[in-house]
């Protein structure tokens, strides 16, 4: 039985979280596959972790910058390793590279943090994104990087596919792999229109651009909103919501901050229109899955559609352009009936694009085919090898020097 090995940053938890919901659908796609999977992370455990060990994986906690992760790591002996973005492969990539040569090393990008990063900057700066503000940055000199050193890395979104080909990142080492959903991932029978009320917006509070949308909407957007509808309510959900968006919690206003709630899908369910107002990011986003999957209209903008809006589907809900297009969309989808059964309907063909079946077989022939010839693919990958060469000196003595200063 072949060996998976995945590196975290931080461990799963069971919001919705375009991180959470990708590590959860890469461990039960490499499952499928009669795979072990082993997950190793750094960081604490918390009491939002997904309880891995129920799901058949084996959880470790390991050190940075120490060398028994050399030991553990050679002792496991793991056919492929799996990097969770490209902070573990710089930490971890060339202990592996050293310790098990032999293994398959993959990068899941998630997202692409540095484009998030840059556009993030263009908005701080009340600038229109260009390539300009992403290239300029040192994060996307060791992102790249990382993808170079690596065998092969995921792309969540065509978006990001065609984003690195404009820059000349060869496919041979980019695969697509998008959300994936099995036909029993998708609610059937979901409550209509009149059983449901209010707003809803989810997102976990560690991520950026969820709270930069939590503080656009509670300035901008939701009085606009609830000045139409007295008596609408939003409610804001999601794990690790920081104490400056708490104080926003205005019932008076009709703006609740929750908090975590135990069930995302259900939530989602019971609510009228799901917001997500993005004004940075990358990748996919999970709270706009769950929106679609639970027939929760979904009123986002560019940011939050990239990469699931396609071309020849009508998206479930609408996708916005400034503040005030946002509130009459949300405004409208949430008094109409008609329209808002239309974004039912929509949401079918649209979840249809990411069938687990599909996507899991073309990924393990890819891998099979990789595996047979390893070296030979490498050796053609000639900035990786490079880089590999170089090793990323810098972190890699920086890692031994505070490895033999914490002796």
């Amino acid at each position: 039985m072949k060996k998976l090995l995945i590196i975290a940053t931080v461990w799963p938890e069971p919001q919705a979280t375009a991180a959470g919901i990708r590590m959860m659908q890469l461990i039960e796609m490499f499952q499928s596959w009669d795979f072990t999977v082993h997950f190793t992370v750094t960081a604490p455990l918390n009491d939002l972790t997904t309880p891995l060990t129920e799901l058949g994986v084996s959880p470790h906690q390991i050190a940075l910058n120490d060398a028994s992760f050399d030991v553990f790591v050679s002792d496991l002996a793991p056919d492929f390793v799996l990097f969770d973005r490209f902070i573990a492969e710089e930490q971890f990539g060339w202990r592996v590279a050293e310790n098990c040569p032999d293994a398959m090393r993959i990068l899941d990008s998630e997202d692409l943090h540095s484009l998030r990063m840059a556009r993030k900057k263009a908005v701080a700066a009340q600038e229109s994104f260009s390539e300009t503000h992403w290239l300029s940055q040192e994060l996307t000199l060791r992102e790249m990087a990382s993808i170079y050193r690596c065998d092969l890395t995921l792309i969540i979104s065509l978006f990001e596919m065609d984003w690195l080909a404009r820059f000349g990142v060869p496919k041979s080492i980019l695969v697509y792999l998008p959300f994936l959903l099995k036909e029993t991932d998708i609610p059937k029978n979901l409550p209509g229109y009149g059983e449901r009320e209010h707003f809803v917006c989810i997102g976990n509070g560690l991520h950026a651009p969820n709270v930069d949308g939590f503080r656009w909407l509670y300035n901008e957007i939701w009085p606009g909103i609830r000045q139409r509808l007295p008596q609408a309510e939003l409610h804001i959900y999601g794990g690790h919501i920081p104490e400056s968006v708490r104080q926003l919690h205005k019932p008076e206003k009709g703006f609740l901050v929750q908090g975590w709630c135990k069930d995302v899908g259900q939530t989602m369910a019971q609510a009228r229109v799901n917001l997500a107002p993005l004004r940075f990011g990358a990748g996919l986003k999970g709270k706009v899955l769950e929106g679609i999957k639970q027939g929760t209209p979904t009123v986002t903008t560019a940011i939050g559609a990239e990469g699931m809006a396609q071309e020849g589907l009508v998206w479930p809900g609408a996708i916005c352009t400034s503040t005030t297009d946002y509130i009459e969309q949300a405004v409208h989808l949430y008094s109409h009936t008609e329209s808002w059964e239309a974004c039912m309907v929509n949401r079918e063909k649209l979840l249809s694009s990411f069938g687990f079946a599909f996507y899991t077989k073309e990924i393990a022939n890819l891998l099979d085919k990789l595996a047979k010839n390893l070296n030979n693919h490498r050796t053609h990958n000639l900035i990786g090898a490079m880089l590999r060469h170089h090793h990323m000196n810098s972190t890699k003595y920086l890692s031994k020097w505070i490895e033999a200063k914490n002796k």
